[in-house]
């Protein structure tokens, strides 16, 4: 149904007249009000200001001979006031010269009636102009959601990018949680994620005290920490604003005013992922607008923590043997060959190691392959620790294992593997089916300077060691040497 200009404007407009003749106060605030407009009149331009300031009308009927002060000096006044500039003022007066016109269009008029005026006139241009007004209003609403909007794309378009260059959990965590809570204007916040044994972690910080590093073990009963310790009865589903939070209440003390935190839950297709929590700056206030961008962030980033997390999955099957966790022979060859190339071109020492489980086939008859399994994995650990973190140890083959140290010459590489042969020795490992111990034979190779010694070349010398060692009654260390005529030996 069509709505008139009067019907659209009368419940809302309100216009103040300022005239110092009372008969036309009267007669203009009577006829107003008949149409439905709320009314203030006041008889002069002082008066006027202070009207304005106590209560801003829509629409002004200006008289321009007035006492104290003129209409056009009451008009320039509200004009320079931002707060006041973009209300219609209508002169209405009895002087017609083109002057004073002209002047009244100067000082910031819209419009001007002459007197002794028609009242269907008054009320055609009063309804004009405020129609004007309201679409003013509304263009400027829609340039503000336009300008709101293109923030908002701009915002999604730089976290996309950020969180589509993240290949790892660590990128998408860290990075994605800087960036999102950068131009969102937050002035902290964190993000908590589900590990797989189903327990909330935290996962990233952003300017929170350094004193925070796990909230695994807060026993809070705010929302997000009934979300965290697995309260599905209290589960989040929209950006929540966290009354009492306990986590904020160990960063800044129960007796300090807690900042305001909102809380994103992270899902994807149904299942909980995590929660990203930010502290807005203080002057903030979270709108509608706001929630709803959040929960479009929460999707992207639930999407890019899910693909960082699948990433890494598939990295880990391809790299690690699974029995063990060790990397397995096809990446140890790939990493191997970057040690060889680092070593013949700075031309440094590198050393090899290969190990294998004596009499292991014993084991299995005796205690099953659980049992071997187990021991596979007890003697790798073992070893694993007591080797150095540039040290790079492989699952060779069944119990065969395979260890290259960087910067080892072949006596440092020697004493590295006694080590490891009385790690393993002692204490007997503990399976399901008892106490089991278990020894290893080891072979050593290297060299204090390069030639031209491939990989395998360095591994079968390692390979010939070991062979020794087991000849030779295993529990043992040997040291093979890998110049190129003993190369050239071992192949005929």
């Amino acid at each position: 149904m069509d709505v008139s200009p009067q019907q659209q404007n009368a419940p809302e407009a309100h216009i103040l007249i300022v005239d110092d003749t009372p008969v036309n106060q009267r007669q203009l605030s009577q006829g107003l009000a008949k149409r439905g407009y709320e009314t203030r009149s006041v008889p002069d331009g002082p008066q006027a200001l202070a009207a304005v300031r106590s209560t801003l009308p829509d629409l002004i009927l200006l008289d321009i001979q007035m006492p104290h002060m003129d209409g056009y000096e009451v008009c320039r006044h509200l004009k320079a006031d931002e707060r006041y500039r973009d209300i219609p003022i209508i002169f209405i007066s009895s002087m017609d010269q083109t002057r004073d016109i002209v002047n009244a269009f100067v000082a910031g008029g819209v419009d001007y009636i002459t007197k002794p005026f028609k009242f269907e006139e008054v009320v055609a241009r009063v309804e004009t102009h405020l129609s004007l007004r309201n679409l003013q209003r509304q263009l400027e609403q829609s340039n503000v959601e336009l300008g709101r909007n293109i923030h908002e794309l701009d915002t999604l378009r730089i976290i996309a990018q950020t969180l589509n260059q993240a290949t790892t959990l660590e990128e998408a965590t860290q990075s994605g949680l800087e960036t999102i809570l950068i131009l969102l204007d937050a002035q902290a916040g964190w993000l908590t994620l589900i590990d797989q044994l189903g327990v909330m972690r935290l996962a990233a910080t952003y300017h929170l005290p350094p004193t925070v590093q796990d909230i695994s073990d807060l026993e809070g009963t705010c929302s997000s920490c009934k979300f965290r310790r697995g309260f599905r009865d209290t589960i989040l589903t929209e950006p929540t604003i966290v009354p009492e939070c306990a986590l904020l209440q160990q960063i800044y003390g129960s007796s300090q005013h807690l900042p305001l935190h909102i809380c994103m839950p992270l899902q994807m297709e149904g299942r909980p992922v995590g929660t990203l929590n930010l502290l807005p700056a203080p002057e903030r206030v979270a709108t509608e607008n706001e929630r709803r961008l959040l929960r479009t962030i929460g999707d992207q980033y639930s999407a890019t923590i899910e693909r960082a997390r699948l990433f890494e999955d598939v990295q880990t099957l391809a790299t690690t043997d699974p029995l063990t966790g060790l990397f397995n022979r096809r990446h140890f060859f790939a990493l191997g060959e970057q040690a060889i190339r680092a070593a013949r071109r700075y031309n440094r020492p590198l050393s090899a190691i290969l190990y294998d489980i004596d009499r292991f086939k014993r084991v299995n008859d005796t205690y099953g392959h659980s049992v071997g399994d187990q021991v596979l994995r007890a003697v790798a650990d073992r070893c694993q620790a007591v080797l150095r973190q540039p040290d790079l140890q492989a699952r060779y083959g069944g119990e065969e294992f395979v260890i290259l140290l960087p910067e080892t010459g072949p006596r440092e590489a020697q004493q590295a593997a006694e080590r490891l042969r009385q790690h393993v020795a002692e204490p007997a490992i503990e399976t399901d089916g008892g106490a089991v111990s278990v020894s290893i034979s080891l072979g050593v190779a290297g060299l204090d300077e390069w030639g031209s010694l491939t990989l395998d070349e360095l591994l079968k010398c390692a390979d010939v060691a070991l062979y020794e060692s087991k000849r030779n009654g295993r529990d043992r260390v040997t040291v093979r040497g890998c110049r190129r005529s003993e190369m050239t030996s071992m192949s005929a």
